[in-house]
């Protein structure tokens, strides 16, 4: 006897709303293997779409149980395919955010400064800011810079996020770019770390921080100029006092200025990761 299947009557139960289902129901007959059974119920059933008003329902899960001699009932389980947000971005995908609000640096020259009152008897401080002690030196002030902010996001395979690799996201916070990258010139970006959650079974949402600051020149006083300070290098002064006759007083005169390399540099194409804006 030939095994067949065939769709019960009261088959198609139907759920609507934002999550609709639906559920047949089939009698097998003409066998007694459960195995076999089950392959013709495999066979007949839709695979993919089951029409219900404007959503198409693809098949779920199916059962089977034992109801007779060569009989079998048979449940099968439709829904609705899951839909993507479209803000979910798939494994190989990165998203990014950024900010402009900046962060503050440590100035001990202004640009432009003026004593009062406006007569002999107040020292001349040249440019020096807050000048403080004995001998008189610039204390400075902190001041709001031009800092660039971002944060990459990218969903990264669980095959490639290794601990070598964690290992390796770990020695590159704190350092900055020993060469061009990307938009920007040597030791302008500083890499601030990574943060990383699973996203399921396949991919990991790894979150890369990073800093920048331009390449500028630095003016100390009136004949001391650096030419280039790379974005996160930093610039102090040595002050030597000389007395300002006109005010009888001690003043703090810069003498030098340092520029000094504070983060240790990196090949930033360790990161392994693609610029989001390309």
């Amino acid at each position: 006897m030939a095994v067949t299947v065939d769709e019960l009557y009261e088959s198609r139960e139907t759920t609507q709303g934002p999550n609709p289902s639906q559920r047949r129901s089939y009698l097998i007959r003409g066998t007694t293997d459960e195995n076999t059974a089950v392959e013709a119920l495999a066979d007949a059933l839709d695979l993919v779409t089951v029409d219900t008003p404007g959503r198409s329902l693809v098949l779920q899960d199916y059962d089977l149980r034992r109801v007779g001699w060569e009989a079998f009932e048979g449940e099968a389980n439709y829904g609705a395919v899951s839909r993507k947000s479209k803000a979910e971005k798939d494994t190989g995908e990165s998203e990014y955010a950024w900010d402009t609000t900046g962060g503050t640096a440590q100035i001990f020259e202004a640009l432009e400064q003026k004593g009062y009152p406006d007569n002999a008897d107040t020292p001349n401080m040249g440019n020096a800011i807050n000048v403080q002690g004995d001998p008189p030196t610039a204390k400075g002030v902190q001041i709001p810079v031009p800092i660039f902010k971002w944060v990459e996001t990218h969903y990264i395979d669980q095959n490639d996020m290794t601990a070598v690799y964690r290992d390796k996201l770990y020695r590159l916070t704190g350092k900055t770019n020993d060469a061009p990258w990307r938009a920007f010139g040597t030791e302008e970006v500083l890499f601030l770390g990574a943060s990383g959650k699973e996203r399921g079974a396949a991919d990991v949402a790894v979150a890369y921080h990073f800093a920048a600051q331009p390449t500028t020149a630095v003016f100390i006083g009136e004949n001391i100029l650096i030419p280039e300070k790379p974005g996160w290098r930093y610039v102090w002064p040595l002050y030597q006092p000389e007395v300002d006759e006109a005010a009888g007083h001690l003043v703090p005169v810069p003498v030098a200025a340092y520029l000094a390399q504070t983060h240790e540099t990196a090949d930033f194409s360790e990161l392994g990761i693609t610029d989001p804006n390309q």
